[in-house]
């Protein structure tokens, strides 16, 4: 089966040497279980060196290229970008800061091999943990628990919609359309698929610190937006998962 790894960057060059490695190592292991891996780097308008160091980092790896955005766009918009070019019966989300670990890619997709169509990576589930700014926590732990209250029953035992690392069956991640073309796009997108009847499941993982450069998003925009993406799902039955979009450019 092939994988395919959909990694949105933007001046992440400090970042890309771990995650050469970490994919690296990632790719040997997914060989080891007869799949392939194909990554997909999306270079969303970077003003530094990432593309310099990412074009020599593709060109060592069969399977690997580099995508690139002329402007800044946003994280939903790198990810629509890089979904569009990968052609894997598998699609995962990845961080470029590598804030979780790629191997957890293997516990993503055991869940998927288990029956589910999403599998989310969390740091508050047993066996998880979180090595971040309390902000980031808080902000996080507050919007999952109003997306619950909007979802309902929908939603029960999601403990996490804004993290971006998650593993999708292909089709099912290319019917779901979303709009959103920044960090709001990781909420948007669960709460989509939870809507269409989706099986989502959570696996435990370790959010951990960056090692190069400096976080993107801008928490006061983002808890914004997300309170509009909420009040849109509020009066959204469940089946209408593409009622959910919010204007373009959110978030």
């Amino acid at each position: 089966m092939l994988i395919s790894v959909v990694v949105p960057m933007k001046d992440e060059e400090g970042s890309l040497p771990l995650l050469e490695n970490e994919l690296s190592a990632l790719a040997g292991s997914l060989a080891g279980r007869g799949d392939r891996l194909e990554v997909i780097l999306v270079d969303d308008g970077s003003t530094d060196g990432t593309a310099a160091v990412a074009e020599p980092i593709c060109a060592r790896h069969e399977d690997w290229q580099l995508v690139q955005h002329s402007k800044n766009r946003g994280f939903g918009a790198g990810l629509r970008t890089g979904v569009a070019a990968a052609s894997g019966d598998v699609l995962v989300s990845y961080d470029a800061d590598c804030a979780y670990p790629a191997a957890d890619v293997l516990t993503l997709l055991a869940a998927l091999d288990a029956g589910a169509d999403v599998a989310s990576a969390t740091p508050f589930a047993d066996g998880g943990a979180a090595d971040a700014g309390a902000l980031r926590l808080l902000v996080s732990r507050t919007c999952s628990t109003l997306y619950r209250l909007v979802l309902r029953g929908r939603a029960r035992g999601i403990r996490t919609f804004t993290c971006a690392f998650r593993a999708y069956r292909a089709d099912r991640l290319r019917r779901t359309g979303w709009r959103a073309d920044g960090f709001l796009a990781a909420a948007e997108i669960v709460s989509r698929l939870l809507l269409d009847g989706a099986r989502v499941v959570e696996v435990p993982s370790t959010l951990r610190p960056r090692v190069a450069g400096v976080s993107k998003m801008r928490v006061v925009r983002v808890a914004w937006a997300h309170l509009g993406l909420l009040a849109r799902l509020a009066v959204t039955p469940a089946g209408s998962g593409s009622a959910t979009a919010p204007a373009r450019g959110v978030g």
